[in-house]
């Protein structure tokens, strides 16, 4: 994989996520879901164009920045119920990409696009609700 490439995958991560922003509004329910299916598009991507010794790194190079980012930020702000979901899932993606690719079982796609939409419709749902009913108690 080419240099320029390489660093630039970070950013796409991080445009990609703005532009699901953009398009949904700001609902983080979508956001989430579409961040971690755009994030195992383009980790399955990596390692099928990667050489097998670098396809991980390479991948991590993709995927540990943004999460970091994530939880930067919502320290800062102190909203860590979105922070957290980020910071776990979008390496959980990448993983699921990965058995993906060296398994090729049609199971774990299905298995990886349902786990996107309860993380993102379920999951966030309810921990961004309890977290808001907690904090006016």
């Amino acid at each position: 994989m080419k240099k320029s490439i390489k660093y630039s995958l970070p950013f796409l991560l991080l445009f990609f996520y703005s532009l699901f922003g953009f398009i949904t509004y700001g609902d983080h329910r979508w956001m989430l879901s579409l961040t971690l299916l755009i994030t195992f598009i383009i980790s399955f991507l990596i390692f099928k164009h990667s050489q097998p010794k670098d396809s991980i790194k390479n991948s991590l190079l993709f995927t540990l920045p943004l999460p970091l980012i994530f939880i930067g930020m919502f320290v800062i702000s102190g909203e860590y119920s979105r922070g957290v979901l980020y910071f776990i899932f979008i390496p959980v993606s990448n993983y699921l990409a990965y058995r993906y690719f060296k398994d090729r079982k049609t199971i774990v796609l299905i298995a990886s696009f349902l786990l996107f939409a309860i993380v993102g419709f379920v999951i966030f749902s309810n921990l961004f609700n309890r977290y808001r009913r907690l904090s006016h108690t």
